[in-house]
């Protein structure tokens, strides 16, 4: 493969993994809790998020492998292993803090709040970087 492209695969992975965590924050995410009722949409999303971060995961490595000689990759990289690390450590503290506050502890709600709001904020930065770096990719 060429320079160019094994280039348009990063920028396609990068694409993809943006247009993933887009839709699934603005469109997916706020569709079921409309379309479900809430304990059932709550359940979807606690199955569907592991398989999230392990999909986002993949296509950050994808993404980065093609371009592995420019600063992007190792970016790219470092995304993959935040995907990694949410799965393996965020995710469950905020099952947790669910079950918690689902049995109607105080201390469980307010937890399950802040690891929640966390967890948005990890991703939006996840955004902006990889809108970043596929701004960077293009040029």
């Amino acid at each position: 493969m060429d320079g160019l492209t094994l280039h348009s695969a990063a920028l396609v992975f990068t694409a993809l993994l943006l247009g993933g965590m887009v839709f699934y924050a603005a469109f997916m995410t706020p569709l079921v809790f409309i379309k479900l009722e809430r304990p059932t949409a709550a359940a979807f999303l606690r199955a569907v998020f592991p398989i999230y971060y392990q999909v986002m995961a993949a296509l950050a490595i994808l993404a980065a492998l093609p371009v592995w000689y420019r600063m992007e990759a190792s970016v790219l990289a470092g995304m993959a292993a935040l995907f990694v690390l949410i799965r393996i450590f965020l995710l469950p503290m905020i099952n947790r803090a669910r079950d918690a506050r689902d049995t109607g502890d105080a201390a469980g709600t307010a937890r399950f709040a802040k690891l929640h709001r966390l967890s948005v904020l990890i991703n939006l930065a996840q955004m902006a970087t990889v809108l970043w770096v596929f701004v960077r990719l293009t040029v």
